[in-house]
């Protein structure tokens, strides 16, 4: 078994303050970070795991594009063969930056945008000015041929915005792709089973959770319209109807068979090398390979306990549902 991709965590810090993300707050001890090396050395020994099925190399955040070595990794991570995605939140990329993010061969970035209301996107994002910034850089990507996917909350506060937002980017030929995410416990909280019962976050867990259920509906009908652009929704149609069971009952399994993060790989901002953030690391680049820390016997004793859990997180209902 090999991953079914590589998301590198890459940087924790960000120019946002986020109202449902609190990475911003970490306190990051500089010396414990990996240098350039050891993420080279991560990715040729990536490259040996891999072998010749094809990769993708996901790059997050934070924002990514503080990372002063980011455009080193993206150019050596295609150099060895892998496509190569970003996450931003679009405040850093200007013309300039795009235009060197298009040398290094990047090739496709997520922007994240939750409304198409200036001041109601800047809100949730806690800086003035995103909302011009992101729709600036969909432009400059769209000219530099930097494919483009939208990315959005199905929470509370656009909820009766998402099918026009959804129309929107379909219709869009700057937009490529577009995925919605269903809402969790924001980062860098103590971990609380009810959370979305909690009025601090009433701004992000949809009141009407029957009114969640038809617009998710009204978005998988599009999705499998052969006829438009549904297709552009990344999103399964298996995943939608897990979003709509998990606004329902959040604290039930939204799967009928087990999590399948035991085939994901992530990286820590640390280094620190995990298929599940909810289990122990088997590993940190700085002194592992992964291809032998993805064969250890740490690893196989996590998969095991990744089999038998039950938990709805942000990795399996948002980034490795599957079908």
């Amino acid at each position: 078994m090999k991953p079914g991709f590589c998301s590198i965590g890459i940087i924790d810090s960000c120019v946002l303050r986020c109202k449902m993300c609190y990475k911003w707050q970490e306190i990051i001890d500089h010396n414990a970070l990996p240098a350039l090396n050891d993420w080279q050395r991560t990715l040729d020994s990536l490259k040996v795991l891999r072998g010749n099925q094809d990769m993708q190399v996901i790059f997050a955040g934070g924002e990514v594009l503080q990372h002063n070595n980011i455009l080193e990794l993206i150019k050596f991570a295609g150099e060895r063969g892998f496509s190569t995605i970003l996450t931003s939140s679009g405040f850093l990329l200007d013309d300039m930056m795009i235009s060197k993010l298009a040398r290094v061969g990047l090739g496709g970035i997520t922007l994240s945008l939750d409304s198409l209301e200036m001041l109601k996107h800047d809100f949730l994002r806690g800086r003035e000015g995103v909302f011009a910034r992101v729709m600036r850089a969909i432009d400059l990507l769209h000219s530099r041929k930097i494919a483009v996917c939208m990315s959005a909350i199905i929470m509370e506060s656009n909820l009766e915005e998402i099918i026009s937002m959804a129309q929107w980017a379909l219709v869009n030929d700057k937009i490529s792709n577009l995925l919605f995410l269903a809402p969790m416990q924001p980062n860098n909280t103590a971990e609380d089973t009810y959370w979305y019962d909690r009025e601090e976050y009433s701004f992000l867990w949809p009141r009407d959770k029957e009114r969640a259920c038809e617009i998710i509906e009204i978005i998988k009908e599009i999705k499998l319209n052969p006829s438009g652009q549904g297709h552009k929704i990344l999103n399964t149609a298996p995943q939608l109807e897990a979003f709509k069971n998990y606004f329902r009952e959040p604290d039930k399994f939204v799967k009928s068979a087990s999590c399948p993060m035991g085939q994901a790989l992530h990286i820590s901002s640390s280094g620190d090398i995990f298929l599940c953030y909810n289990f122990p690391s088997i590993g940190n680049i700085r002194r592992d390979l992964i291809d032998e820390a993805w064969n250890s016997p740490k690893a196989l004793e996590v998969r095991a306990g990744i089999r038998e859990c039950r938990k709805n997180c942000h990795f399996l209902l948002n980034c490795f549902f599957g079908d």
